[in-house]
């Protein structure tokens, strides 16, 4: 079998290809739509008997041997070494139970604490975005690097968002409830960048993976520096994040210091 590069890996070595990935993600998606549509289920239930049922998914496949899933209940903290799926079953809960559409199923496969691959899929939308071997599809289609239709257009930063998180004042700063789907716009170029977070590298991997194959870029805030994963596994970035489209960053971080 050809190689095909994940990060360094060849394909055979990687214990969740994407195509599995995504059968992973549609299938929690319509679950949690089910029990949405079935009562008032606390999001934090559905979420953890999604978390479950991948857990139970993964001890099944073959392949997937010393692969560790990292969920809700496992904390801010991961250890870096070896491979991780890090399960986000319902990114924004407070979207699900409201229900608005903008919640997702967000997952990424990690290796030594750096996302390899993911998936993002928003069900009550049925937006897919899968990322895999540094490319990313959107809906089945590839994209190569993200174009911005809409200059300009920053998710999460009202007047009082952009002085907390500059400094400007004593409000704790808020970025978008949701974490990954605000990043898949900026990936797909649906938007130029997005505030999110504060966020640990569970809920951040997922996004990670998809920027950075469209070549954006996720940097903590105020300083605009790179995100360090690193430092995210060991749960010590809880500042909110820029995710931007490919250059744009720090002129996104000049205009928010106006």
């Amino acid at each position: 079998m050809a190689p095909e590069s994940q990060g360094g890996e060849r394909r055979g070595s990687v214990p969740l290809d994407a195509r599995t990935l995504t059968r992973l993600a549609r299938r929690s998606g319509r679950l949690a739509l089910e029990r949405r549509a079935g009562g008032a289920t606390p999001p934090m239930e559905v979420r953890e008997e999604i978390e479950d049922w991948i857990g139970s998914e993964i001890a099944r496949s073959a392949g997937s041997a010393g692969l560790t899933v990292f969920g809700s209940r496992d904390g801010d903290t991961i250890s870096p070494a070896g491979w991780k799926l890090a399960v986000d079953a319902i990114d924004d809960p407070l979207a699900y139970e409201a229900g608005h559409p903008t919640w997702s199923v967000a997952l990424a496969l990690l290796r030594e604490g750096r996302p390899i691959s993911a998936v993002v899929f928003v069900p009550a939308l049925n937006d897919l975005y899968v990322a895999t071997g540094g490319r990313m599809r959107w809906q089945g289609r590839a994209l190569a690097s993200a174009g911005v239709p809409m200059p300009g257009l920053l998710l999460g930063a009202g007047e009082l968002q952009r002085r907390s998180i500059l400094g400007l004042g004593r409000r704790r700063p808020h970025g978008a409830t949701s974490t990954s789907y605000p990043i898949c716009l900026v990936a797909r170029g649906a938007a130029e960048a997005a505030i999110v977070g504060p966020a640990n590298l569970r809920e951040l991997a997922p996004g990670l993976a998809l920027l950075e194959a469209t070549g954006g870029e996720l940097l903590s805030m105020p300083r605009g520096r790179p995100l360090d994963t690193a430092d995210l596994a060991r749960g010590r970035t809880r500042t909110p994040v820029l995710a931007a489209a490919a250059g744009t960053g720090q002129a996104v971080l000049r205009r928010l210091r106006r």
